[in-house]
C-alpha cells in the first residue's frame, strides 16, 4: 500500500498516477528516549526495524528517522 496521492490518483492522460506528492504523513511515537528527525519514505521502514531491533538489511538505502 502506498500513500501522499489520494489528491491526484489520475494523470491527466487517464493513466494511473503513480509517484508520490508532497503530502506529509505524520508519524506518532509517544517516548522520551527517542526523538524523531527530518527524512524521507525510504527511511519508515528502518525506523521501524529500529525500534523492533531488528537489523536493517543491505538492500535498504532508508536510515533510521530516531536520534538516541
Amino acid at each position: 500500500a502506498d500513500h501522499g496521492n489520494a489528491e491526484k490518483m489520475i494523470n491527466e492522460d487517464g493513466s494511473a498516477h503513480t509517484a508520490h506528492t508532497t503530502n506529509e504523513v505524520p508519524v506518532a511515537i509517544t517516548s522520551h528516549d527517542y526523538q524523531l528527525d527530518h527524512g524521507a519514505l525510504c527511511d519508515v521502514a528502518p525506523t521501524l526495524l529500529e525500534l523492533l531491533n531488528v537489523k536493517q538489511p543491505d538492500a535498504m538505502t532508508g536510515k533510521s528517522l530516531l536520534k538516541k
